[in-house]
C-alpha cells in the first residue's frame, strides 16, 4: 500500500446539440471534442529514454430518436 497514486488527468471540450419533440417521438442531434496536451515520458528496449510532447483528440457525433410513452396524459 505504498504506491504512490498518479496525478489526475482530465479532457477538456465542448459539446452541442438540438433535440426537436413532434408528439410523442423525439429527435436528438449532437457533436462533441475533447482535447488535452501532455508531455510524454519513457524508455525504449535498448535502454534510451526519449521525451516528447502529445496531444489527445476525441470527438464524437451522435443520432437518436425517441419515442415518449405518455401512460399519465
Amino acid at each position: 500500500m505504498d504506491d504512490a497514486l498518479d496525478q489526475i488527468k482530465s479532457l477538456h471540450g465542448i459539446e452541442i446539440g438540438l433535440r426537436y419533440r413532434i408528439n410523442r417521438v423525439g429527435f436528438e442531434i449532437s457533436w462533441h471534442n475533447m482535447s488535452d496536451k501532455a508531455d510524454v515520458f519513457g524508455t525504449l528496449n535498448n535502454k534510451s529514454s526519449f521525451q516528447d510532447k502529445w496531444f489527445t483528440s476525441l470527438t464524437g457525433y451522435a443520432l437518436g430518436i425517441e419515442s415518449i410513452l405518455a401512460i399519465w396524459v
